[in-house]
């Protein structure tokens, strides 16, 4: 099936792209979507339907684009007619990491309110391009061709897209200080990226003023605060954990036959991805990570202390180009993937970030780095370690998270809650 309507939000601030160049991407996408609806009469009728271009103005802009656009299309405004929900959506979205995530809400509080299937489509023009990055999408010319290619409109190639809906403390305010009101149960915020907490959080808000410098920025800050570290105290609950072990001994690659005379395969490491993810609720023979954390088998819960050098809760294998935080982390899965440090010392932190970035994902088999597939989790960062229930907080302290570039900083004793949407919203994403 064909999308029946086809929305092209595009940012011209993402990234550092020249203008005449996202004009002419722009113009190749709109003329190849404007001939490939199921037609513009009621319930699918037959002709042809043009793209609709929208140009972003500022910040969350994109999101009322993708919000008004659905339910205008789904319910007849603007004096169409109204859209069978069988019939889906198409959204393309030119930009970079922080204008997916502003579709990402837009789309999902219309669907709430008008059901549909809605497939989205990701031209990467930012910085981070972690989606792009996760779809196979390397530029910008790939990601074109992708979707100017005749073949999506008859066989479109679609993912599940599981979203990450988090919760943040009633006083929680953005980094430039907007308040960011407690969600009612039914508008949490979604994330499709990344929910973040110590080290990686302190990069992304201090490279801020550094932002014209592009990708590089992170590199510049990431240095500073190695050389400055520090940790994150509070208590983290995993609910549902596996723990991921990689496999502990070499494999080798079987000899060639006596009757050859070249040279056999010299031994060869596993795969950085070679392991299992073991339940920890029914298996008394799986250790905890530490002596301290305590494991409820009655509620499948796994609570741990700090202190937290990094700890990063994604839905994408990689965050950027080049940087793979979680090598088996996939949107298509309905799981968080946890990746934490804890009470790491600069060589330990240097060795996990060349492995994330030099290694591919390496660092998920070093020892003091802890690889998690959870269902949701509850974090309390906290002034004090450790976290006792006698502890008092402290109300002049606050604590920062990212959520997918976000920053949010809140007053102590604030709790961050991260469950994984269920992918019944019908939110896909087209490669």
């Amino acid at each position: 099936m064909r999308p029946f309507r086809t929305l092209i939000i595009v940012n011209p601030k993402a990234g550092q792209q020249d203008r005449s160049r996202v004009e002419t991407w722009t113009a190749q996408l709109t003329e190849f979507w404007s001939s490939s609806g199921d037609g513009d009469g009621a319930n699918g009728g037959p002709g042809q339907t043009p793209a609709l271009v929208e140009t972003t103005q500022g910040q969350a802009h994109a999101e009322r684009l993708a919000h008004d656009w659905i339910l205008s299309t789904r319910q007849g405004g603007s004096g169409s007619h109204p859209v069978d929900t069988t019939f889906p959506l198409l959204i393309l979205c030119l930009g970079g990491d922080g204008t997916i995530h502003e579709v990402v809400n837009g789309v999902h509080q219309a669907q709430r309110e008008a059901s549909g299937p809605v497939w989205l489509g990701v031209v990467p023009l930012g910085s981070g391009n972690a989606l792009a990055a996760s779809l196979g999408f390397t530029d910008v010319d790939q990601a074109i061709h992708r979707y100017t290619n005749p073949t999506i409109q008859t066989h479109p190639c679609l993912q599940p897209f599981h979203l990450i809906e988090t919760k943040v403390p009633a006083d929680a305010v953005s980094l430039d200080g907007t308040r960011v009101p407690p969600p009612p149960p039914d508008t949490l915020r979604q994330s499709f990226c990344v929910l973040s907490w110590g080290f990686h959080c302190s990069n992304v808000a201090d490279s801020e003023w550094l932002r014209w410098l592009g990708p590089s920025r992170f590199s510049i800050i990431g240095f500073k605060n190695l050389l400055t570290l520090r940790d994150y105290h509070g208590t983290v609950r995993l609910e549902g954990a596996r723990r991921f072990y990689p496999s502990p001994t070499a494999t080798t690659t079987p000899p060639l036959s006596s009757s050859s005379t070249a040279e056999p395969n010299p031994p060869t490491l596993p795969s950085p991805f070679e392991g299992e993810f073991r339940s920890l609720e029914n298996n008394d023979a799986t250790p905890l990570a530490q002596a301290t954390d305590r494991l409820n088998r009655g509620q499948d819960t796994l609570e741990l202390d700090g202190p937290f050098t990094i700890f990063l809760a994604a839905k994408q294998a990689t965050l950027s180009a080049g940087f793979c935080i979680a090598p088996l982390a996939t949107p298509a899965d309905p799981y968080l993937d946890v990746v934490m440090g804890r009470g790491l010392t600069r060589a330990q932190l240097w060795a996990f970030l060349q492995g994330a970035t030099v290694g591919g994902g390496t660092h998920v088999q070093l020892p003091y780095v802890e690889y998690y597939k959870v269902r949701g989790l509850t974090m309390q960062p906290s002034s004090q370690r450790p976290l006792q229930a006698s502890h008092s907080p402290n109300p002049n302290a606050r604590h920062t998270v990212c959520i997918d570039g976000e920053i949010m900083s809140f007053h102590e004793p604030g709790v961050v809650e991260a469950r994984v949407t269920p992918a019944t919203l019908g939110l896909q994403t087209l490669s």
